[in-house]
C-alpha cells in the first residue's frame, strides 16, 4: 500500500489551496445558518430551505426574515472566487462546492473557457475578472488583456467586448487590480457602457 503523503507539508501550494477550499466550504456551511446565499441568481430562499434538512421549521417553507420595525429585511451575501483560469484542477474544486458561488475568470488564460463551461455545468455563476491598470504599472503587471489608461474609447470597447464574447455564460464583470484605472471617470464610463449594453452587472473587487 503506498505511503500517504503529508498534505500540510511546505512546498505544496496546490494541496494547501485544496485544503483552503475545504476550510471555505466548512465555514460557509456554518454561515448558511445565518442566511448565506447568492444575490444575483436569486437562489437565497431556495438554498436556505434545502440546506437545513433536519430543521422542519425551515425545510418546509422558505426562510422568513425577522421583522425590524415595520419592515422586513433579508440578510444576503454573495461569495465571489476570483483569479480563476490558469488552474483547471483548482477551479473544479470550487465548481463542486455544494453552495452557490460566483466564479470570476481571468481572460485569455489557458483554461478560461473550460472553467466557464465547468462552472455552468455545475450551476455556478460566471463573471469576467477584467484586468485593469494598477498604480504600480508596469512593475505590477495586471496580466493579459489588461485595460490601460493609454487606450482610447474604441480600444477599450473592443477589448471588453472581445473578452466577454470569449467567456461562455458570462453574466457580469469584476475588476482585477485597477487601483489607478478605476479612479478615472472617463475610462470607467467607457468600460461600463459596454457592460450596460449587454445588461450585465459590475463589481469593484476592492
Amino acid at each position: 500500500m503506498p505511503r500517504r503523503r503529508n498534505l500540510a507539508r511546505p512546498g505544496r501550494p496546490r494541496r494547501f489551496a485544496v485544503s483552503w477550499v475545504m476550510f471555505l466550504t466548512w465555514c460557509t456551511t456554518l454561515l448558511m445558518g445565518g442566511g448565506m446565499g447568492m444575490v444575483s441568481q436569486g437562489l437565497y430562499r431556495t438554498y436556505r430551505a434545502e440546506s437545513v434538512g433536519g430543521r422542519n421549521d425551515l425545510a418546509a417553507a422558505p426562510y422568513q426574515p425577522q421583522e425590524q420595525g415595520a419592515t422586513k429585511q433579508e440578510k444576503m451575501a454573495a461569495i465571489v472566487i476570483d483569479d480563476l483560469g490558469p488552474d483547471l484542477k483548482m477551479a473544479r474544486k470550487f465548481c463542486e462546492l455544494e453552495i452557490p458561488v460566483t466564479l470570476a475568470i481571468l481572460p485569455y488564460q489557458r483554461h478560461s473557457r473550460r472553467v466557464a463551461r465547468e462552472a455552468l455545468r455545475h450551476g455556478k455563476e460566471v463573471i469576467l475578472h477584467l484586468p485593469l491598470q494598477p498604480r504600480d504599472y508596469p512593475e505590477v503587471n495586471p496580466g493579459t488583456g489588461a485595460l490601460l489608461l493609454s487606450m482610447d474609447r474604441e480600444q477599450i470597447h473592443a477589448e471588453v467586448a472581445q473578452q466577454l464574447d470569449a467567456l461562455p455564460g458570462c453574466v457580469g464583470v469584476s475588476s482585477h487590480m485597477g487601483s489607478l484605472f478605476t479612479e478615472q471617470e472617463a475610462s470607467m464610463r467607457w468600460v461600463l457602457s459596454v457592460i450596460a449594453e449587454r445588461n450585465l452587472f459590475f463589481v469593484d473587487s476592492l
